[in-house]
């Protein structure tokens, strides 16, 4: 009977590329694997079958969270209510908007600035540093809950939603090695190596951290503290660690001191996976002739991911299209921002914004550009370090690339000479960078082309890696061996 891995991923796997080629190659080392994933949509479970791996569907149901939040707003509520709000600003937002209305009043002054508005001046900074005082205390004090053994989950109950939901399935499938995918549902496989170590069951664990937690963005800064606090209480309990590139790995090693540095494993894509786009290519999909110059982003649209400097930069590519391929589908707000913004420059028939294909059909999907881009900002250390699953995809599809200039990833660009890189809050070099490689085009694909990256860093040799950590963890007897 080979050994049972069971990995754990909070969210769908649809389109969930590493947890897909992970499970894939795993089991074709011989392991049985069976995936366990969560979604929001499902109104119970649902059993599938995935490329003969046993998948298990679970509906998530957030209570914990939402009754965490209808708490919070009703504590804000009070607070607002309260006399002492006329002191400081109830939030943020609130700053801001009186900041901003008060600079337009003091431009429209001309210099001489009458009573009232200097009087407002000097209420607004008291009022901020009021909120600053209450911010500053508010954060003292959810750091010191957080020095605290689990002090985290006071300020992240979905945690706590997901323990319950996945913890049991954990424990029933009696695996022999449990894959945490991502950080969230890293205490829910602590729970359950515990509950099986009291059945007298010895199971191994492996954290698969698809990001650098530590250098992520977030809306709330003290919900990045709490998970930074997490991770740290965490991870140390694993067997082993797993990421994505080597400077996050070694951040990792150091303000999680670990024991044994996280394996490298790149999210590259799988070539055994790789099958032809049911959508043709971006070319098609938009509707272009060969002849149109084209511009490929796939991946989130999210604010940090910048975008919206590709569409600042077209009316000086004039000509050129941009194709979108939109994550989690065109229809997402900030992905309609994007026409919007377009719109406004008169660039609005040069935007596509079309919908994802499975992972496996990617790189056939995007082959139809002329360039993959990615203007990533360089605000977090996560954007620093990482070697993102899109450079992968543009390589495998054949795409020279305009990138960024973040750290490893305007390295890796730079070295191998198959794309150009920008300064991520200039639409002008973007759009001088987008015009010297389609003026060279054949000349960077030759590169591209030429390059050993694509076969260096595919999956394969990604896979030897994690092969080689399941040897060690839970190794396969002689007979189990796929050959």
């Amino acid at each position: 009977m080979p050994q049972r891995i069971v990995m754990a991923v909070a969210n769908p796997i649809t389109a969930d590329a590493r947890v897909r080629k992970t499970a894939r190659s795993v089991a074709a080392l011989g392991y049985e694997v069976i995936v366990v994933w969560a979604d929001a949509a499902l109104t119970e479970v649902v059993e599938e079958d995935f490329a003969g791996i046993r998948t298990i569907g679970l509906p998530a149901r957030y209570y914990l969270r939402e009754q965490a939040l209808a708490e919070r707003a009703s504590r804000t509520q009070r607070r607002q209510r309260r006399p002492a709000r006329l002191i400081g600003y109830a939030n943020p937002d609130q700053r801001r908007t009186k900041a901003a209305e008060l600079a337009f009043r003091t431009a429209a002054a001309a210099g001489r600035l009458p009573f009232g508005l200097k009087l407002a001046q000097l209420v607004h900074r008291g009022r901020s540093k009021a909120l600053s005082a209450r911010t500053d205390r508010l954060a003292r004090r959810t750091e010191r809950r957080l020095a605290q053994p689990d002090g985290w989950r006071g300020r992240l109950p979905e945690l706590m939603d997901l323990e319950g939901i996945f913890t049991p399935w954990l424990v029933q499938l009696e695996p022999d090695l449990i894959h945490i995918h991502d950080i969230y549902l890293t205490g829910a496989g602590l729970l359950a190596k515990r509950a099986l170590a009291r059945q007298g069951r010895q199971v191994k664990l492996i954290y698969d951290a698809h990001e650098y937690v530590a250098g992520c963005p977030g809306n709330d800064p003290l919900d990045n503290r709490a998970y930074i606090a997490f991770e740290q209480a965490i991870a140390p309990r694993y067997d082993a660690v797993v990421t994505v590139s080597e400077p996050i790995a070694d951040a990792m090693a150091r303000h999680l001191k670990l024991a044994q540095r996280p394996v490298v494993v790149h999210n590259s894509p799988d070539p055994a996976m790789a099958q032809p786009s049911p959508n043709g290519t971006v070319r098609t999909a938009a509707g272009l002739t060969p002849d149109v110059p084209l511009l490929v982003y796939s991946g989130v649209i999210q604010p940090q991911r910048n975008v919206e400097a590709v569409v600042r930069a077209l009316p000086a590519l004039p000509g050129v299209r941009f194709a979108v391929v939109c994550v989690p589908n065109p229809a997402v707000p900030l992905a309609r921002a994007l026409l919007d913004l377009a719109g406004q420059l008169g660039v609005a028939d040069r935007v596509h914004l079309l919908r994802p294909v499975p992972p496996e059909a990617v790189s056939s999907y995007l082959a139809g550009a002329d360039l993959g881009i990615d203007p990533m900002s360089q605000d977090f250390p996560q954007h620093a370090y990482c070697l993102p699953n899109k450079l992968w995809d543009y390589l495998r599809a054949g795409l020279p690339v305009v990138v960024a200039n973040n750290e490893s990833e305007a390295a890796l660009v730079r070295a191998e000479h198959f794309g150009v890189v920008f300064e991520s809050d200039s639409p002008k070099q973007l759009a001088a960078a987008v015009t010297s490689v389609l003026a060279r085009r054949d000349e960077y694909g030759a590169a591209v082309r030429a390059s050993q990256l694509v076969e260096a860093y595919a999956w394969p040799r990604q896979m030897d890696r994690l092969a080689a950590l399941y040897s060690r963890l839970v190794p396969l007897a002689a007979q189990d061996v796929t050959p």
